[in-house]
Parts: C-alpha cells; sequence; structure tokens
C-alpha cells in the first residue's frame, strides 16, 4: 500500500501483554533488539471486485502477534489503547526506506504471567525501563510507541 507520493504505507498492530505493570518485550531477531509483540497487518486481491483489497481486521492482527508471543490461542479480549491510529513518518531502521506507520495498539492484561512460545526470549519490562535510554537493546519503536500511550 502507498501514499499518493508513493511513500510505502505500514500499517502495524502491536499488542501490549502487561502483568502485574510490566509489558512483554519479546526479543526480535531481524531488528536485533527487544520490543512489542507487532505484525503488519495483512491485505489481498478481492476475488469478488476487480482491482479491489481486503483488509485483514486489526484485532485480527494483534491477535497474530501475540500468538506468536505466547505459541497459543487466546479467548481473551483485546483492549484498545490510545487514539485509533497513531500516524508516523519516518525511515525504517531496518532498510532504510521512508515509509508512513500507522499503529493500532491493544492491550492484554494477565493475573499471572502467561508461559510464553518455546524459543521465545523476552524481558518483562516496565514503562519506565522501556524508556530508560541506558537499557539495550530495545527497539526505537517499542519506546517510541511507549512514550505514546496514556
Amino acid at each position: 500500500m502507498s501514499e499518493g507520493s508513493g511513500i510505502p504505507r505500514v500499517e502495524v498492530a502491536v499488542v501490549l501483554l502487561m502483568h502485574d505493570g510490566r509489558v512483554l518485550t519479546p526479543y526480535n531477531r531481524k531488528w536485533g533488539a527487544f520490543t512489542l509483540p507487532m505484525t503488519k497487518r495483512r491485505h489481498w486481491e478481492d476475488p469478488n471486485v476487480q482491482g479491489g483489497e481486503l483488509a485483514e481486521a486489526w484485532d485480527h492482527a494483534a491477535y497474530r502477534a501475540a500468538g506468536e508471543c505466547l505459541g497459543r490461542t487466546l479467548i481473551e479480549t483485546l483492549e484498545p489503547v490510545g487514539e485509533e491510529e497513531e500516524v508516523r513518518f519516518r525511515q525504517s531502521d531496518r532498510n532504510g526506506k521512508f515509509k508512513f506507520y500507522i499503529f493500532h495498539v491493544y492491550r492484554l492484561a494477565f493475573d499471572a504471567p502467561p508461559a510464553l512460545a518455546p524459543g521465545v526470549p523476552a524481558d518483562w519490562l516496565t514503562r519506565e525501563e522501556i524508556l530508560d535510554e541506558q537499557r539495550h537493546p530495545i527497539s526505537k519503536t517499542a519506546r517510541e510507541l511507549i512514550r505514546l500511550l496514556p
């Protein structure tokens, strides 16, 4: 998907998996940093409309991100966090290309820390720990989103 200017538009669903005031930050091997569970929203061609496009529901994408970290299906209800869309125009840390990023953020709180999928390295961090510039490696995207959220 692209904006009229030819700059790609990237829609990202994010889920804050929370327990006892802490946020799960899984390690993303592609980014080389701890971040928040997130995934691109999927789009595909609508088979019933010529030139039409279908888009994955935002909450389905967030559930995918959570399921990948937890290694299981979920019946818990996701709670939208903050504004419906946070739009950011910036350069990708991974490939250096400029993109319009649109984030939809959800929260899912647990009474007890959930088990993680096998092989998922992760840390439970407070908001302050995520924002602590002395703590590494934490992705700039995770810090930016946590800074923006209520």
